[in-house]
């Protein structure tokens, strides 16, 4: 397994263990290697467990793959990407994914965010439904915006990633640029 992941260009390091522990107060999960101490701080909301360890709690270890990802391949920056890259080598499910398409509710967009040089020139939007998200799978795609955010976006750059649950919120959606030094933000309208 590990040889056929350096035929697309990665550095494999090898197998590693994991060990992953949530924060009672945000919810949020980190991940340390077995070398490492365990957080005195939330990496998400800065909670100081040292004052309160009980809102810290043990979840599960996990073996991974550590591999360098390359900005030339964003098909290998999640474990679905990677599944579907493998069952093509290997010939297990091979050709172009095909993926159903709705229309979109509609998303209004500020027009001086169309003008040359603006910060965002182009503004795209998908709603993804029928997923289920339990914390694995959010985990998932958070990592998998932060590396995208990383390669395609040039560390939020040139591209940025929203990811809102459309449950919690209400409403017509409305992208506005809010002051002059382009920083833009998704309203609700």
């Amino acid at each position: 397994m590990l040889r056929s992941l350096e035929q697309f260009g990665s550095d494999v390091e090898g197998y590693t263990t994991y060990r992953r522990y949530s924060c009672e107060m945000c919810g949020g999960i980190m991940e340390i290697t077995e070398t490492e101490d365990v957080p005195a701080v939330c990496s998400t909301c800065g909670h100081d467990f040292r004052a309160h360890p009980e809102s810290q709690k043990f979840v599960e270890t996990a073996e991974v793959i550590r591999m360098e990802l390359r900005a030339v391949r964003p098909d290998m920056f999640d474990p679905g990407g990677l599944a579907r890259l493998l069952r093509g080598y290997f010939d297990k499910e091979v050709g172009l994914l095909t993926i159903a398409f709705a229309p979109l509710r509609e998303v209004a967009v500020d027009a001086s965010l169309a003008e040359e040089g603006s910060y965002r020139p182009c503004i795209a939007c998908a709603i993804v439904k029928n997923v289920h998200l339990d914390t694995e799978f959010i985990r998932i795609v958070m990592k998998l915006q932060e590396n995208l955010h990383w390669a395609m976006g040039r560390n939020r750059k040139h591209a940025s990633i929203g990811v809102y649950d459309l449950d919690t919120v209400q409403g017509n959606f409305k992208y506005v640029s809010l002051d002059p030094d382009g920083q833009n933000l998704l309203r609700l309208g």
